[in-house]
């Protein structure tokens, strides 16, 4: 059995700076609790911590 491979690898780089993009979304959403505190998230800046906690099923 013969595997071809019809895309190139995704160079690390790629990965390191979604990592980043993430870590930078969680620490805007920490900043903003920090300055008025939990309850003045929205939806989606809940979900981001929800997420990055890894409780989410994705």
């Amino acid at each position: 059995m013969t595997v071809v491979r019809s895309s190139k690898p995704v160079p690390d780089s790629v990965y390191v700076e979604a990592a980043i993009s993430k870590q930078e979304a969680i620490d805007k959403v920490l900043d903003k609790i920090n300055k008025s505190g939990f309850d003045s998230l929205s939806k989606e800046e809940k979900e981001v911590l929800y997420n990055a906690s890894g409780k989410s099923n994705k």
